[in-house]
Parts: structure tokens; sequence; C-alpha cells
């Protein structure tokens, strides 16, 4: 620009030519800045066009990736129809196999419901024979039963017909009417002979509310059902104008028999062992002193004889009361097996023969009065009680037990090394499991006790041996059809109605649950019998099986009532402790 002006500031002709070009290359450089821009603007569309292309090339790749993905998909879900059409195929492939398979089935079980219809009609058939069958015999049994009642009526009134004979040809005058209470006490009513067939019709009436173990408030008339198979002359009465027995069992006043009477409680427990095909034999040995009276003639413990086991006269001075009381109970039909003098001076034993259980018990209950009698008639005092004297051996009724099932001693096992069966060792076990529980029972007084020391043979722990005398259960060495369980503990007071049935129904339990007894003898473990009646009580009322045998109601009044017996004892001042204390202290 300095070129086209001079030095003063004008333009020379050059610099005028200068100027001119420079304007036209100022020009050239504006039109060229404007087609720049132009361009900038153009390259801006076209960079603005291919961001836009390149957008809506990413929108169609991703389209085509999702469509891409949307076909591997529908692939994949014509493969699995595919798959599904081929199982499908295959499926009804076995479809129709299955289908001919389960047509011929069915033919199959269209002749077999054929079949079964045919059976069902068959059985339908025999089912019908049966039930007219079964009906016939119903009728039949009905008919027997009929016929057997019948039978039983006539064999009652036969036999009521022969005890009114016998009654009228040897003169009886009286009949005793005789039953036992719970405690063992033999009760009777006496009846002239001509009321005997009202006696034998069951109407008999006793006032049972003053009798010791009776509810008085319920249970004040019962009626007297006579076992007529009881009947029997007593030989120690008059022969003119003699005087017959029968026992009775206690009945209701609406017919059925009192559960309270021992010698029903017996009966209830050979029922269940004659269910279970078994019958019980018993025999005992029945232990007693003989003693003088005073003037007064009450009894004393004095007796004048020195005696010991198994001498004779002249040193046993009772050997003729003895023999008349063997003669007047085998007089009466009882088949005595021995009788000896026992251990302690004055002291006699009397031993039956094995006889049924209540037969049994019926004889005990019977020998007992038939002894204190003979005795009274030789001026001497028999007493069953269990120590009547201090320093000698006590009275024991020992038990002995065997078990038969079809007419065979179920005791005896002709292979066993000792000839015990296992069911007379399970027998053992059950009566070593009760006899605590029994003991009560077997040994009902305070007196009992005393016997049931040591040092006398008489037991006091709870085993058992074949050989010991002192072991509560003795084995004795027969065998075969006498093989026999002794128990050992019993004394004279004992209810024999109430302990047969304990020993028979504890025996069953110990049979029907395959017991076994400990081993023979004694050991350090060996327990002892109850010492006193007090835990002998509270032992009985820890044994559940008292219970269901003689029952809640009997346990109950038997328990008051020995409660009471024990604590009156308590109460005494005895002669021993006055002697021992009374200067001491």
């Amino acid at each position: 620009e300095g070129e086209l002006l001079s030095p003063g500031g004008s333009m020379t002709g050059g610099a005028f030519k200068n100027s001119s070009n420079l304007l036209g290359r100022r020009r050239e450089i504006e039109e060229l800045e404007e087609s720049v821009k132009l361009l900038k603007k153009d390259l801006d569309a076209l960079n603005q066009a291919i961001d836009e292309n390149r957008s809506k090339r990413n929108a169609l790749r991703d389209k085509i990736a999702a469509l891409a993905e949307k076909l591997q998909k529908e692939y994949l879900v014509q493969n699995t129809a595919k798959m599904e059409i081929s199982q499908m195929e295959s499926r009804r492939d076995e479809t129709a196999s299955g289908y001919h398979h389960l047509k011929d089935e069915a033919v199959e079980i269209e002749t077999q419901m054929a079949e079964i219809k045919e059976e069902k009609h068959r059985i339908q058939e025999e089912l019908d024979a049966s039930v007219k069958q079964e009906q016939e015999l119903n009728d039949r049994i009905e008919k027997n039963q009929k016929a057997l009642k019948e039978e039983q009526a006539n064999l009652t009134e036969q036999k009521q017909r022969e005890i009114l004979n016998i009654v009228e040809e040897e003169d009886v005058e009286f009949i005793r009417l005789q039953f036992t209470d719970m405690f063992g006490t033999m009760k009777n009513i006496a009846i002239p002979a001509g009321k005997l067939p009202k006696a034998m019709d069951d109407r008999c009436i006793i006032d049972a509310s003053s009798i010791e173990g009776f509810i008085r408030t319920e249970e004040s008339e019962m009626y007297l059902r006579p076992d007529l198979a009881t009947f029997s002359i007593l030989p120690w009465r008059p022969q003119q104008g003699k005087v017959a027995r029968l026992i009775c069992d206690l009945i209701r006043t609406d017919g059925t028999p009192y559960e309270g009477s021992p010698r029903y409680l017996l009966k209830e427990v050979l029922k269940k062992a004659e269910s279970l095909g078994y019958t019980l034999k018993v025999n005992t040995e029945c232990e007693f002193f003989l003693f003088h009276t005073d003037d007064n003639g009450i009894p004393t413990t004095i007796t004048h004889e020195r005696a010991g086991y198994l001498d004779l006269s002249p040193v046993d001075l009772g050997e003729n009361a003895r023999r008349d009381i063997v003669l007047t109970l085998e007089e009466m039909g009882y088949e005595v097996e021995s009788s000896r003098h026992q251990i302690a001076p004055g002291q006699h034993e009397v031993e039956f023969c094995m006889d049924d259980a209540l037969e049994t018990a019926d004889k005990i209950m019977t020998v007992k009065t038939a002894i204190r009698t003979i005795a009274k008639r030789h001026g001497l005092h028999a007493t069953f009680m269990p120590k009547p004297k201090a320093g000698v051996d006590g009275s024991g009724m020992h038990i002995h037990l065997s078990l038969f099932k079809d007419g065979k001693n179920v005791f005896y096992d002709p292979d066993s090394e000792d000839g015990l069966s296992s069911d007379a060792y399970a027998f053992l076990a059950g009566i070593l499991k009760h006899i605590k529980g029994m003991t009560a029972f077997c040994n009902p007084l305070v007196n009992s006790y005393k016997r049931l020391t040591t040092g006398f043979e008489a037991p006091s722990q709870i085993y058992w041996s074949k050989s010991e005398r002192a072991s509560l259960v003795k084995i004795p060495f027969q065998r075969g059809q006498e093989t026999r369980i002794e128990l050992r503990s019993p004394d004279g007071a004992a209810n024999p109605y109430v302990v047969f049935a304990l020993c028979l129904a504890a025996g069953l339990e110990g049979i029907e649950e395959q017991m076994k007894p400990q081993k023979e003898g004694r050991t350090e473990e060996t327990e002892l019998l109850p010492t006193n009646l007090s835990e002998a009580l509270k032992a009985m009322k820890e044994d559940s099986l008292m219970e269901e045998i003689l029952g809640r109601r009997f346990l109950k009044i038997y328990n008051q009532a020995k409660e009471k017996e024990w604590m009156s004892y308590m109460e005494q001042i005895s002669m021993w402790e006055l002697e021992q204390y009374l200067y001491k202290i």
C-alpha cells in the first residue's frame, strides 16, 4: 500500500495501477474466502449427512442384528417344533401300539371279569350255604343248650331229690348253709330239714350288713345259693337228729353273684384258666397246735408232751386226737395223704391228696372246723394261729400246685435235664414276681410275721430251691404227673379261696409272658418278704394284680380292716417291752 502513494501522499500512476491490482486480488481473496465458506458449509452439510448416514447405518445394523436374533429364535422355535412334532409322531406310534395293547388287555380283563363274576356267584352260593349251615348249627346249639339246660335242671332236680332222700333216710334234722367271708372265717345259718327245698331254690336270705367286710348300707340282704356237690353229713354231730352242711355262694337280690365273695373270686380265675385249657390241682399241708384248756375251758398254750418230728405214742400225746381227726375226715369223703407229729411239741399236720382248687379250698374250710371239734372232744384246743409260742416253729399251710392241660401235667418235661418244663419255671417266676403283694393274704395276721423269721425253717426271703426247706418256693423231687410247686409262706389264717386265686393268676401271667425266674438259691441280692403286716399292706397296694383279681372295693375294705388291726397292735404294750424297759429306763 505504501507503494501506491507518493511520499507527499499523492498516488502515482504506477501506484494507481498497483492499487487496482491489489483491489482485484482482494476481491479474489474475498471470493475465495466466500467460496471457502461455501465449501465449509457444504462440508459441514456433507459431514452432517455422513453422520446421519452413519446413524441410519447403525440403526440399520441394529435392525439387522435384531432381525438376525429374531431369526435365530424363530429358527430355535422351528427346531423345537420339529422335535415336538417328531416326538408327537413317536408318541402317536407308541399310542397306537399302546392302544392295541390296551385293547388286548381290555379283552383279557373282560375275560377275568367274567371269571370273577362266576367266582363271586360260586362264593355267594357257598356263603348262602354257610349262612344256612350256620343257622342250622345255631339252631342245633340252641337246641343243645336248651337240652343241656333241661338236663342240668333234671340233674339238679335229681340231685335235690337225692339229697332230700338222704336227709330223710339219715334222720338229718338241721342243715348248715355255710359261706366264707373275705378274712377266711366260715359263717353259717342253720335251717330245719323241712326248709331245705326252699334253700335249694335259692330263697334263703341273710342280712349281710353285720358281717365284717360287707358294706352295710348297700348289701343288707343277700341270697345263699347252695352248691349241691358240697352236701355232706357232719360226722361229729349227734347220730340222732343229724346235721348236714351245704357250702353256698352269695347272690345279690337281682340274681347276680356277689363279687366280694372269695369263693366267687376263685371261680372266676378258674374260668380264665379253663378258657386257656388249664386245670389247677392243689393239696395242702395243714399244720396246727393242740393245747390244753384251763378249768373254765379257755384255751392255753400249754402242752404236756415233748414229742418232735414224726414221733409216735407214748411220746406223741396227741396221736389219738389226730387219728380221730383223720377218721372223721375220711368219713366225710376226704382223701388224706398222711398225718404226723410236727417239729414243735404239741404241733401236728394233716396232708391231703391233690384235688381241684375249688374242692381243696372248700375242704380246708371244713377241715379247720372238724379239727377244732374233734380236738375239743379230747379236751384240747386246736389252733391254726401261725406262731402261738415263742422259741418254737410256727404253723404254716404249705400249698402244692400242679397245672394240667389235656390230662397232662404242664410242669413236667421228660426231655429237660431236671424234668421241669419252661411253663413250670414261668409259673414259678409269676409267683415270685407277685409274692410281696400276695403276702398280705398269705399271711394276714400281725402274728403271721413272727413265724416268717430265720431259724425255724419258715421262709423269710424270696428265692426258690429244689432242696432247701427254708426257701419260699420248693420244687419237690416228684416228677411225671406228680410234678408240683410248693409255696411255703402261707399260714393257716389265710383265706384259701383268695390265696389259690392269686397263685393261679400270678402263675398264668408268668406263663403268658414266658417269665424267667431268678437263679436257684440265695444270693446277696435276694429280697426279703415283708417283715410285718404294715409292709405287706403297702406291697399289696403297689401290686396291680391284686386289684385286677380281687377288685378295688374288696381291696379297699380288706386294707381298711387290716390297717385297723395293725394300729390296734401298735397301741399295745407287751410283757416283753415291760421286762426290757420298765426297770432300765
